[in-house]
């Protein structure tokens, strides 16, 4: 699985460096964030017909990306991005709760668009969407109390989306740092014995640097 995604992420660079002039030329910029996770619970359905919420700790993410200005309050951009968090419980339908240790990570792949309200102040408010592809990998899960071996590891690529607010403040005319927040989730990934969904709440803050301005 993960060589698709590597492949995405090929084909993702290429398309971003045949994109025409215009889009790479007028405020073009590099941006990098790191961030604050929170996953909602996912609900799993196993193969033998067991139902389980999954529960999460808090996480960390990080985000780099290449783009630029297309129209006077419209940017586009390709960014990677990677966040790893622990699973803390897992809760059955109709039984006690399980304690286990291992993670789950996502390698993400996104095309992003921002529309900025652009105003004659140095912040500047603005929406952004998501679309592209995800690598959701399950480690091995063992039991807290014992250690036995509870999952085996695994890991999908599938479709992923985001949607999101922030505001931008333009330190100088090459840097400008970044507040935001958005929502990413993705298709249902398919596991050996399972699956699940994948959805988390996600607070960044960073920084945008600009080739020409």
């Amino acid at each position: 699985m993960k060589t698709k995604f590597l492949l995405a992420v090929l084909c993702g660079a290429i398309m971003f460096l045949i994109c025409p002039a215009s889009i790479v030329s007028a405020e073009s910029y590099v941006s990098g964030h790191l961030g604050y996770v929170y996953s909602e619970d996912s609900n799993t359905k196993f193969d033998n017909g067991l139902r389980a919420d999954v529960e999460f700790d808090d996480g960390l993410s990080f985000t780099a990306a290449i783009g630029g200005r297309i129209y006077e309050y419209f940017r586009v951009e390709q960014e990677i991005s990677y966040l790893k968090q622990d699973i803390k419980k897992i809760k059955p339908s109709g039984y006690s709760d399980l304690r286990v240790r291992g993670d789950a990570s996502v390698w993400a792949l996104l095309a992003n668009v921002y529309y900025d309200f652009r105003n004659s102040s140095t912040f500047t408010p603005y929406l952004t969407a998501g679309l592209g592809v995800a690598d959701v990998e399950v480690s091995s899960l063992r039991l807290s109390s014992t250690g036995e071996s509870f999952l085996k590891g695994d890991d999908d690529v599938v479709f992923a989306y985001q949607l999101g607010a922030g505001i931008g403040y333009q330190v100088s005319p090459g840097i400008a740092l970044d507040m935001k927040y958005r929502y990413f989730a993705t298709s249902e990934p398919e596991f050996k014995t399972a699956r699940s969904e994948f959805a988390s709440h996600q607070f960044y803050v960073g920084a945008r640097f600009f080739f020409r301005y």
